[in-house]
């Protein structure tokens, strides 16, 4: 995806009418920052498309990938304050799209994974795991 990126942008920038789809550029570029292991830079254009589209599962689901990512590579408080917005952005996408079963399963395994004072919750995690074998038996619509 990387070597499209550099396609697309000139596209926009040579027809202003493709402006509109800019959300989606921002998402690509994020996308290609986190393929490259940049994940304080996908985060950060991630949470100016979840403050700019808040009712977008996607943006809220691939945030809480990009923190939880930091989060593995940081320090003990770092990870702490990291993990807590992972859980929170995590949430948020399965709460906008209770059939997102990436967002679905990602939140289950942190429940499951997480301790308690950072919203671990086995109970919680089997709910979920109950869910999205719902979820993955229904066929695509």
């Amino acid at each position: 995806m990387s070597r499209l990126l550099p396609l697309v942008l000139s596209l926009i920038l040579a027809n202003p009418a493709l402006a509109e789809d800019a959300p989606e550029v921002r998402f690509a570029q994020a996308v290609t920052a986190f393929e490259a292991k940049n994940y304080a830079l996908a985060a950060g254009i991630l949470e100016s498309l979840v403050a700019a589209s808040p009712d977008t599962d996607r943006y809220a689901y691939w945030l809480g990938k990009a923190y939880g990512r930091q989060a593995e590579q940081a320090g003990w408080f770092e990870a702490v304050r990291l993990a807590k917005r992972t859980r929170k952005a995590l949430e948020k996408a399965v709460a906008l799209n209770p059939r997102n079963a990436e967002a679905v399963r990602d939140l289950a395994q942190f429940y499951a994974e997480a301790p308690g004072f950072l919203g671990g919750d086995p109970a919680k995690a089997a709910q979920l795991r109950a869910e999205l074998t719902k979820l993955e038996a229904r066929p695509n619509p």
